[in-house]
């Protein structure tokens, strides 16, 4: 199954999570797409990500800028 995350709040890819604190959306957006991911599941997250932060596959799960 294919599956579209868009969590459009505070900045995020696979790795901040690791490095900081997110809110309670970004969170559960993160371990929801890890967990599908892993079910064996085609994810995709979109989100508003900032210049350090970069496009990639993270855990099993693609980060798209949103913009």
């Amino acid at each position: 199954m294919f599956i579209v995350i868009n969590c459009l709040g505070m900045p995020f890819d696979g790795n901040t999570i690791k490095e900081s604190s997110l809110g309670g959306s970004e969170t559960a957006a993160y371990y929801l797409a890890k967990e599908m991911a892993a079910l064996g599941h085609k994810v995709t997250v979109y989100t508003n990500m900032t210049d350090k932060q970069k496009e990639g596959v993270y855990d099993g799960v693609k980060y798209v800028w949103a913009g």
